[in-house]
C-alpha cells in the first residue's frame, strides 16, 4: 500500500488497494465491492484511525502503527455505508473486519477488542446517511 500524508485527511492512497471482504457488491466513487473484493482506488484520503485526543499525542504514541491498512479499509466501508450503497446491516461486519486487521498487523488482541468495542458502542451515528463530517455535497 503506498500512501501520502495530507493536511486535512491525514493519508492519500497512492495505488490501488484490494481485499476481500465478504461482503455484498456496492460501488461508489472511489471504492467499490464487487464478488466480494474490495476496490479502493488511487487517490483516496483517510484519516487513519479514530482515537481521542489522537493529534496531540501524535510525537509519543502512533496511534495507527498497526492499523493504518485496516483504518482505510473501515473508512472505505463505512463511507459505502453512510452513502447508502452499503446496508447498514453490514456495520458490524465492517466493525469486524477493522479489529480482525488490526490484530493481524499486530495490534495486541486487548487493544482491537477495545477499538472494536468503541466503535460498535459509538460509530454507527457516523455511518447514518447524511453524517458525512466533511460537508454536504452540492450541486450546482
Amino acid at each position: 500500500m503506498k500512501y501520502r500524508e495530507l493536511k486535512k485527511y491525514q493519508y492519500g492512497l497512492m495505488e490501488i488497494y484490494r481485499i476481500n471482504v465478504n461482503l455484498p457488491d456496492a460501488f461508489g466513487n472511489f471504492m467499490s465491492v464487487s464478488d466480494g473484493t474490495l476496490v479502493i482506488r488511487k487517490h483516496y484520503a483517510w484519516d487513519g484511525s479514530s482515537v481521542p485526543l489522537k493529534r496531540c499525542y501524535k510525537w509519543i504514541w502512533n496511534a495507527d502503527k498497526y492499523c493504518k491498512t485496516a483504518s482505510l479499509v473501515h473508512d472505505a466501508l463505512c463511507q459505502l455505508i453512510r452513502e447508502d450503497l452499503l446496508p447498514m446491516k453490514y456495520k458490524e461486519q465492517v466493525d469486524t473486519i477493522y479489529r480482525d486487521m488490526c490484530i493481524a498487523k499486530g495490534m495486541p488482541s486487548w487493544q482491537a477488542n477495545t477499538r472494536y468495542k468503541m466503535i460498535r458502542k459509538y460509530g454507527d451515528k457516523y455511518v447514518l446517511p447524511g453524517s458525512d463530517s466533511r460537508g454536504k455535497i452540492l450541486e450546482d
